[in-house]
């Protein structure tokens, strides 16, 4: 039984294994999470590779391979899935997606009568190799479809968001670091919605436990209803009630606590931003004090230790450097602030070669150089 906040956050991060056991591939962990929120790609790469204690060219590996793709489902925005799971993600969530970015769509000047005509250039621009992002909205400005003008950039985002929802196309191998776009045509799962729901609802509450149905409904497009109804069929799922939130998890597959470090972590990281109830408390002197993270924010996000935001961090990276800049909370105790370097001196090693120049900065101070090694 949990005992309170603590025991609440501990067992998550078990369960995402920052905390837990650690999974044996990047495949694992993203078929586990069942979707990684992605639009800071690099961070995600990273926030598979610390559930994996790999490197991230192994799951750069398997995005190359074609196991894992990124694309837009459960919500309007990118995701890791396997791509064992996207079709019947995309069944069940992209609708709505669709539904949901129409007035936008209108307000973009892409009616049919122009979306159409953009989604078949895609489609028939990727047909034969995968395509980067630049190379489809030059094709799209090429053919006459879209104006060279200061909405450019949004309706060539839209045009391959749709393509993506409807199935028309997913995410290739990446090319010197960026996504491409290859072609997607799956069969449908032939499977019915409640089941659909019912494998969803269960994947997410055995991967991110404890989770309440507003995590669950902030996570993906299902009705409340559907949510409730899943949790109620699934044996295998019970709740416990903290400050009269109901919280579910599924003990049985449950991972236990085996190593407690300190994390620093995206701002879009599954184990931060997929919890409305029972989140991250602050420590004292935190530099945002009560000011939320910006979710626009890409190249970095919170940093943890001891089941506390305990401050912030960015990436900068260039050809060759990489500089992890920390931003902490001043009443942090020495023991804490080495635990917290020691974090960004192992997500460094995990997103740069040996031949890589890293710069460690606590503010204004750096505390390290790791020069080449030989």
């Amino acid at each position: 039984m949990m005992a309170g906040a603590p025991d609440i956050l501990a067992a998550r991060l078990a369960n995402q294994r920052l905390w837990g056991p650690a999974a044996s591939t990047p495949e694992q962990v993203v078929g586990e999470l069942l979707a990684v929120q992605s639009q800071d790609a690099p961070l995600a790469r990273l926030a598979i590779a610390q559930r994996a204690d790999c490197h991230v060219t192994e799951v750069e590996a398997a995005i190359d391979a074609g196991r894992i793709v990124r694309t837009h489902v459960l919500r309007p925005t990118w995701h890791y899935v396997l791509r064992d799971d996207l079709a019947w993600l995309l069944e069940l969530t992209g609708r709505r997606i669709v539904t949901g970015v129409a007035s936008r769509l209108q307000r973009l000047g892409l009616p049919p009568e122009i979306l159409n005509p953009a989604l078949d250039a895609v489609v028939t621009a990727v047909a034969h190799q995968p395509a980067t992002r630049k190379q489809l909205w030059d094709v799209l400005v090429a053919d006459g479809i879209l104006d060279r003008d200061a909405e450019l950039g949004m309706r060539v985002t839209h045009v391959l968001m749709q393509a993506e929802v409807l199935g028309l196309i997913a995410s290739g191998p990446l090319r010197d670091g960026e996504h491409t776009y290859a072609p997607w045509d799956a069969p449908p799962s032939g499977r019915d919605r409640d089941d659909l729901v019912a494998e969803l609802v269960r994947r997410f509450v055995t991967s991110h436990g404890l989770v309440s149905v507003g995590d669950l409904m902030r996570w993906v497009n299902v009705t409340k209803t559907e949510a409730l109804r899943a949790l109620a069929a699934d044996d295998s799922i019970v709740s416990v009630t903290v400050d009269g939130v109901a919280l579910y998890l599924a003990p049985d597959a449950a991972l236990p606590v085996t190593r407690q470090p300190a994390l620093l972590l995206s701002t879009f990281d599954e184990a931060f931003l997929s919890y409305r109830d029972v989140a991250w408390p602050r420590t004292t002197s935190h530099p945002l004090g009560e000011a939320p993270y910006r979710w626009s924010e890409a190249g970095g996000g919170p940093v943890l230790d001891s089941l506390e935001d305990v401050g912030s961090w960015k990436r900068t990276a260039k050809p060759g450097r990489l500089t992890i800049r920390l931003d902490l909370a001043s009443s942090l105790s020495d023991a804490a602030r080495a635990r917290v370097h020691a974090a960004a001196e192992d997500a460094a090693s995990r997103m740069t070669q040996p031949e890589t120049i890293v710069t460690y900065e606590d503010g204004p101070v750096p505390w390290g150089v790791r020069s080449p090694r030989r």
